[in-house]
């Protein structure tokens, strides 16, 4: 079984993941660095390259590719559900488990993230609009919630474990 993390950039998807693996040794893929990995180049890179469009293609793809190899866990990045393709792709997998938080928990977090083309794009407003844009999103492909608030990744770990690994 693979659970798949998600939710919008700065809530903790891959911290979590990491914790998780360290900290109750099972096996963890991050979607963004593998399809780094498999494209050998960065996420800036590939939206600078491909675009938006062709860079969630191939984040679709790394995805799939990252479930044949069924990790235990598999953090996605923040706007896999803006592709239609993608939200079908995970509407037929579970558990996917929505880490969700307010907007100015995950702008704190990401504001200065120089990793992150879309924060250098849109800004705070803009990014504002495309967290509430994905809510709906997010909540059609999830199977389960947990809200984030102030819980730290190793409290999230222990959550998520104790769901879905015990």
């Amino acid at each position: 079984m693979t659970v798949i993390l998600m939710g919008f950039m700065g809530v903790g998807k891959t911290t979590t993941a990491q914790v998780l693996a360290q900290e109750y040794q099972l096996t963890q893929l991050d979607n963004d660095q593998f399809l780094c990995q498999r494209e050998q180049a960065t996420v800036a890179e590939l939206f600078h390259q491909y675009g938006e469009a062709g860079f969630r293609q191939r984040e679709l793809q790394a995805c799939q590719a990252a479930m044949q190899q069924q990790p235990q866990i598999l953090a996605l990045g923040g706007g896999m559900v803006e592709a239609a393709a993608s939200r079908e792709f995970l509407q037929q997998q579970a558990p996917v488990l929505w880490l969700k938080s307010d907007f100015a928990t995950c702008w704190q977090r990401i504001q200065h993230d120089q990793g992150r083309p879309l924060v250098q794009q849109l800004q705070q407003a803009g990014l504002a609009q495309r967290f509430e844009r994905r809510q709906a999103w997010y909540q059609a492909v999830a199977t389960d919630v947990i809200e984030v608030a102030q819980q730290t990744p190793h409290d999230l770990a222990g959550e998520i474990y104790h769901r879905y690994f015990k």
